[in-house]
């Protein structure tokens, strides 16, 4: 059954999607949730597999180029599921429409989907 609820929920966009969803919720802010993924992102082990998606990530969200949970989504796309060889507006292009759809559908308002929210 788990297989089904992960392909029928979406994947890995899903689990995104209703992840960063249930983080907005319960804390209601961007700038706060953003704290989370970065805090997950710095805590990655260097060497570790993903230990240079994460590094790439925070540079990112350094750069203050992290504006909204669209974003957000794409950033953890990027270092959790993506190739290696993938990176941030490659995977913005595939995957931003079914990001949009999932993350209204888990009741985040379109403001903090495609605004800039960055505080």
């Amino acid at each position: 059954m788990g297989i089904l609820s992960f392909i029928f929920g979406g994947g890995n966009i899903g689990l995104i999607a209703k992840s960063i969803a249930g983080h907005h919720k319960r804390l209601g802010d961007f700038n706060d949730v953003l704290k989370i993924y970065e805090s997950d992102f710095r805590s990655r082990p260097v060497g570790s597999r993903r230990y240079d998606k994460a590094k790439y990530a925070l540079g990112l969200i350094e750069k203050r180029e992290i504006k909204n949970y669209r974003d957000l989504a794409v950033l953890a796309l990027v270092v959790d599921a993506a190739p290696s060889n993938q990176h941030f507006h490659e995977v913005a292009r595939d995957f931003s429409s079914k990001l949009t759809k999932y993350l209204a559908d888990h009741g985040v308002d379109s403001a903090h989907i495609t605004g800039n929210v960055l505080k």
